[in-house]
C-alpha cells in the first residue's frame, strides 16, 4: 500500500508508521535500549541521537554553521540553529493564537502554549529528590542541578556579539554599540 499526502505529494506511510508508535504501550512494541545507560525509546532514530550524547566531540562528525561556526553533533540541531541567521520574513513563523508570541521554531510554540494552560491540564515534570514540579522539561533539567555540586556541571557561555544602534541623547546621533551576550546555558541545550 502506498499512502501519499495530496498536499505534500510525498510518501507518508513511513511517517505515519513512526507516529502510530506514540499511541502504543511500551510493552507492545520493540524498545531500543542504550548499552551505556538505562535510556529506552520506541524510535531507532532517537536512540542514535541519544548515543551521540555519550560520545565526545572528537569521536563523531561535527556539523558546523558557516556563519558563526557553532558546532554540534546533531544535524537536526544545526538545521534548527541556521534559522537564527535568517530574517523573520524569510522563514515560516509559528504564531500563538492567544497572544502576540511568534517563533521560527514549531517546538518553541508548543512549549510556549503551556503558558496558557493550567498546571492541572498538563503533564508535570517532577523532581525525584524534592517536591519541585514544572510544566517545562528544561526547567526540571536546570532544577536538578540544585542537587549537584557546581563543579560537576558543565556550563557554556554564548559567544555571540550584537551591534545595537543607540541614540546619543546629547548630540542626537545614532552610533553602534557592541554588546556581548551574557547568556550562560547548560551543556544539555543548544543555542
Amino acid at each position: 500500500m502506498n499512502v501519499k499526502c495530496v498536499i505534500l505529494r510525498q510518501n507518508i506511510k513511513g511517517i505515519l508508521k513512526v507516529h502510530l508508535l506514540v499511541h502504543e504501550e511500551n510493552s507492545d512494541v520493540e524498545m531500543y535500549e542504550c548499552d551505556t545507560c538505562h535510556y529506552k525509546t520506541k524510535h531507532k532514530g532517537n536512540l542514535i541521537d541519544h548515543i551521540l550524547g555519550h560520545r565526545g566531540n572528537s569521536e563523531v562528525e561535527m556539523y558546523e554553521c558557516e556563519t558563526c561556526h557553532l558546532k554540534t553533533k546533531y544535524k537536526a540541531a544545526l538545521k534548527r540553529h541556521l534559522l537564527v541567521h535568517r530574517k523573520n520574513f524569510e522563514v515560516k513563523m509559528y504564531e500563538c493564537e492567544r497572544c502576540h508570541f511568534k517563533t521560527k521554531h514549531q517546538r518553541n510554540l508548543k512549549t510556549h502554549l503551556l503558558v496558557h494552560r493550567e498546571n492541572s491540564e498538563v503533564e508535570m515534570y517532577k523532581c525525584q529528590r524534592c517536591n519541585f514540579k514544572t510544566k517545562y522539561k528544561n526547567s526540571l533539567k536546570a532544577h536538578i542541578l540544585v542537587h549537584r555540586g557546581n563543579s560537576k556541571v558543565k556550563m557554556n557561555e554564548c559567544k555571540m556579539l550584537a551591534v545595537l544602534d543607540t541614540l546619543d541623547l546629547c548630540r542626537g546621533e545614532n552610533y553602534p554599540v557592541l554588546l556581548k551576550c551574557r547568556w550562560i546555558f547548560l551543556n544539555f541545550g543548544t543555542h
